[in-house]
């Protein structure tokens, strides 16, 4: 089922935790080094890419209930950058643990890389539960990198595309990231087609 996005999700700009700032900037910051990885084989030309950031949201108290979703959540971003990378979209993979919630470092990072490697887009896909609504959501949202006098920053949404079940144990047993993967990355193309194509 698709749905509008609504005002209790987690949003990148919007939801910081002040407390865990300090010792997360140094944890993302470092994992996002280790964990930039091409998505499939590019071309020699530098043409423009996306970066395709993967993270769950919501974390649990206890690393081992996180790890699960983090696995979950590889494997939905490797999936859909994948299909970006196999129409010859230069595309670039980043994996973020649930915990990791310093919004301020994980996007100015995230802009690093975009600067770096020559990136126009950002696309964050996340799968988790909402556990105050009773759902799991599978989510994809777009966004442009837009270059400035002063350097660079992250625009408002170009897209999203999100898919909710009910949280039941029958539906988390069943969940395929990859299968998600796939849909949410054809409707991300189908509709940036229809876009260019009404211009």
């Amino acid at each position: 089922m698709l749905t509008a996005d609504t005002t209790h999700n987690f949003d990148p700009v919007r939801d910081a935790s002040p407390e865990k700032r300090v010792p997360i900037a140094v944890a993302a910051a470092a994992l996002l080094a280790m964990v930039v990885l091409p998505a499939a084989a590019q071309t020699t030309t530098r043409a423009p890419c996306t970066l395709v950031v993967g993270q769950g949201r919501f974390p649990a108290e206890a690393a081992a209930a996180n790890a699960p979703w983090d696995r979950i959540n590889a494997t939905l971003a490797t999936q859909v950058a994948g299909e970006l990378a196999g129409l010859g979209e230069r595309t670039l993979r980043i994996a973020l643990p649930v915990e990791f919630d310093d919004v301020a470092a994980i996007v100015g990072t995230l802009l690093a890389h975009a600067a770096r490697e020559g990136c126009d887009r950002i696309v964050e896909t996340s799968l988790f539960v909402d556990a105050a609504a009773e759902l799991i959501v599978a989510r994809l949202r777009a966004y442009p990198v837009l270059r400035e006098s002063g350097g660079s920053r992250i625009g408002d949404p170009s897209h999203l595309t999100r898919r909710e079940y009910p949280d039941n144990q029958r539906n988390r047993d069943r969940l395929q990231p990859a299968a998600l993967g796939r849909e949410l990355a054809a409707d991300y193309l189908r509709q940036a087609a229809d876009r260019s194509t009404a211009r």
